[in-house]
């Protein structure tokens, strides 16, 4: 039976004066066995929590504290798992769970950040965390094992994770303003670290890509100051893309599809281009082609483009 909790001051209930802006509102509805659902509003106003479980050993456990938050949580199956911690005001949490023993958790700190969780399958577990204003990640993940944390600190961040199949893992963490990073994973065993940086007028704005369909590689994408841009594709096997940018519109694009593949930039300065293409052809596909680029200063430009194995290149300017 779904149980509706509604929680009004004795002075709202004796005087029509007041206004209704002061309730709190709970909602928990369970169906099936052991499930556990926890709120707690005892600090603020104007907060909304509504818990769903349909399973075996869910849980749930909301806290909210501060001013008109609002959490949400569905979970259906066993042993799933979903902790909110909201302070400050206007932060919205929602997670969706189904399968067996997934783990979600949301801690927001800050006014009108938004997190968003969906996951399907087992084992899987999402970790978001947000302290400022008006930032928004957006976890999605299908199949056993996956793993996604995002942490944002600051205003107007954007972090989006897709993930699927077996054992992929992402890191995302965020400083300043306007950072926006996109993961989308489809492969198995594959890895995604980005972080992004920037204060001050003159900075933000970086945006980072990661598409990963292959097994076991991996890419590392570190950026701070304005408007750098860096996009990593790799499919395959065991393909390793680092790509680091400090300064104003960087730009760097690796695109990988062989075996042991290695992309290693490093950019500083201003309107910086990079474009690394490495493809596995030939008998020699199974040997690592690398290539590394450094720049440092202005404008400048770096291609390369490999197929086979073995091969190598190296530019410095």
């Amino acid at each position: 039976m779904k149980l509706k909790v509604t929680l009004i001051a004795a002075a709202i209930a004796m005087s029509s004066g007041y206004a209704m802006a002061d309730v709190n509102e709970a909602i928990t509805y369970q169906k099936g066995w052991g499930n556990d659902a926890s709120v707690d509003q005892t600090s603020g106003m104007r907060h909304y929590a509504d818990i769903w479980q349909d399973g075996v050993k869910n849980t749930s456990d909301i806290v909210q504290r501060g001013d008109r938050h609002n959490a949400v949580t569905d979970q259906f199956g066993t042993g799933n798992d979903v902790q909110v911690d909201q302070r400050g005001s206007s932060n919205s949490a929602y997670h969706f769970q189904d399968g067996w023993f997934n783990k979600s958790s949301s801690d927001q700190r800050g006014s009108r950040n938004t997190a968003t969780v969906h996951q399907f399958g087992a084992g899987n577990s999402s970790s978001v965390a947000q302290n400022g204003s008006r930032n928004d990640a957006d976890v999605w993940q299908n199949g056993m094992m996956n793993r996604s944390a995002v942490d944002q600190r600051g205003s107007y961040q954007q972090a989006t994770v897709t993930q699927s199949h077996f054992g992929n893992s992402s890191d995302i963490e965020q400083r300043g303003h306007h950072q926006n990073a996109d993961v989308d994973q489809s492969g198995s065993k594959n890895s995604s670290d980005i972080s992004q940086s920037g204060d001050g007028w003159f900075a933000g704005y970086n945006y980072a890509s990661v598409n990963q369909s292959g097994y076991y590689d991996s890419s590392t994408i570190d950026q701070s100051g304005f408007a750098n841009v860096a996009k990593t594709t790799q499919s395959g096997f065991n393909n390793d893309a680092d790509v680091s940018q400090k300064g104003t519109k960087n730009y760097s694009k690796v695109d990988q599809s062989g075996w042991n593949d290695i992309a290693s930039v490093d950019q500083q300065g201003a309107f910086n281009v990079s474009k690394i293409t490495q493809a596995a052809a030939g008998p020699m596909s199974w040997m690592s082609n690398n290539a590394t680029h450094i720049q440092q200063g202005f404008k400048n430009v770096a291609t390369s483009q490999q197929h086979g194995g073995g091969n190598t290149a190296r530019i410095v300017q």
